[in-house]
């Protein structure tokens, strides 16, 4: 049995897509399988929202492959960047899931809003 991890459940190609999802593997144990848990998930999420009147299914998401970057932080940071930089070269809006917050280092702190459920950013 194939199992695809797709936020949402969603299948949009990059190219159809207006959002791109961007699951980063790093940091310690917990927090390096955030992005699994993240979208396996997500998969439970109502495919309509009753207050807000939106169905899931109309928002095109693309989920890429889980990126797995080097050990080395700033190594890492560099390769996290390119690939963000990728996304917007093709006008989408990245949507990095990760659970090490030396992740968001990459952005630069530039072109990106960053949503963070801790209380430390």
């Amino acid at each position: 049995m194939w199992l695809k991890y797709s936020f949402l459940g969603l299948e949009y190609s990059f190219k159809e897509a207006n959002f791109i999802i961007l699951p980063v593997l790093y940091g310690k144990a917990c927090s390096f399988e955030t992005p699994f848990y993240i979208i396996k998930e997500s998969l439970n999420l109502p495919g309509f929202d009753n207050e807000l009147k939106i169905n899931y299914r109309d928002i095109k998401i693309h989920t890429m492959d889980f990126l797995y970057p080097s050990i080395e932080p700033k190594k890492a940071m560099d390769e996290i960047a390119g690939v963000l930089e990728y996304i917007l070269s093709y006008k989408k809006i990245p949507v990095m899931i990760g659970g090490d917050h030396s992740i968001t280092i990459s952005t630069n702190f530039k072109k990106y809003l960053i949503i963070d459920a801790h209380y430390d950013l």
